[in-house]
């Protein structure tokens, strides 16, 4: 087999630098789609749980029963004591079953791995990208899941709302994977829509 020159060595280097530079920016786009993709999933999964909670009981979760309005689980209480009464696990905002007291397991959840979307060792519930989902429901019955200190307007008409902080790992950004779109949007007076999010 002949021996490649110095020129014919440095050709086949370009060429295969060409090759990546078109390959992995591909596979790049690829993957962060699919990580969308599963966090949207897990959002409609989440609000389905949450509503067919409601409906079983007749009420949201709320850890203090809706008397201090709506409470950001993800963020300022961590969404675990939502998580174990959705999937009907003894422990904080289901001791003893308290909050699901016939044990329904309204969401089956698998353990977070990088890049698959889980619960960790705590038992919360993790994106994709590693950060706690973050969500709301409307347990002071105001008809709207409020929202402080956020660029997502200050509260939404549904009665739950859930998002994932997106590939940027932080929240209130515009890269958040939302589980509503900006027609349900209750924004300030004066505010500008902010950007449309994909249909679920």
């Amino acid at each position: 087999m002949k021996k490649l020159s110095k020129p014919e060595l440095a050709l086949l280097a370009g060429l295969a630098l060409i090759a990546l530079s078109m390959v992995v920016p591909g596979f790049w786009s690829l993957h962060r789609s699919r990580l969308g993709r599963m966090a949207r999933e897990d959002l409609r999964n989440l609000v389905d749980a949450g509503q067919r909670f409601h409906t079983e009981y007749g009420v949201w979760f709320s850890r203090s029963g809706g008397e201090a309005g709506d409470v950001r689980y993800g963020r300022d209480v961590p969404n675990w004591e939502f998580i174990n009464a959705l999937r009907a696990l003894d422990g904080p905002g289901n001791t003893n079953h308290i909050a699901n007291p016939r044990r329904i397991v309204f969401l089956e959840l698998s353990a977070y791995a990088p890049g698959v979307s889980g619960v960790d060792a705590n038992g919360e519930y993790l994106d994709p990208w590693g950060m706690p989902y973050q969500l709301i429901v409307d347990a002071d019955a105001s008809g709207v899941s409020r929202m402080e200190n956020t660029i997502h307007g200050t509260g939404v008409d549904l009665a739950m709302i859930a998002w994932s902080c997106g590939p940027d790992r932080r929240s209130d950004t515009p890269d958040d994977v939302l589980s509503w779109t900006a027609v349900h949007q209750v924004l300030p007076i004066g505010a500008p829509p902010p950007p449309a999010q994909p249909e679920f």
